[in-house]
């Protein structure tokens, strides 16, 4: 599931950029990444609407209290820099 969340993730589908950062956070397939996980999230809830974003929101919330200053810090930067990738024709 990994493989093809991250690839529709890269390209700024906010569904898979938050089923990755579920992945993350719950150590699902691949290893346990709290910084992962919340930029993934981050990522979700700005390209989100409605009920979707809130369900997001609240999953970034429940992880924001696991992190330390840095490690929010260093998330935030990670989704700053952030750039989707083209579609592969």
């Amino acid at each position: 599931a990994e493989h093809w969340y991250r690839a529709a993730a890269e390209q700024g589908d906010p569904f898979a950029q938050a089923s990755l950062g579920i992945l993350y956070e719950f150590g699902r397939g691949v290893k346990t990444d709290l910084v992962q996980a919340y930029m993934w999230y981050t990522l979700a809830v700005e390209r989100s609407k409605g009920g979707d974003r809130d369900t997001i929101v609240e999953m970034l919330d429940g992880l924001n209290e696991k992190l330390t200053d840095a490690q929010r810090a260093e998330a935030k930067r990670l989704a700053h820099d952030w750039k989707p990738n083209k579609p592969a024709k």
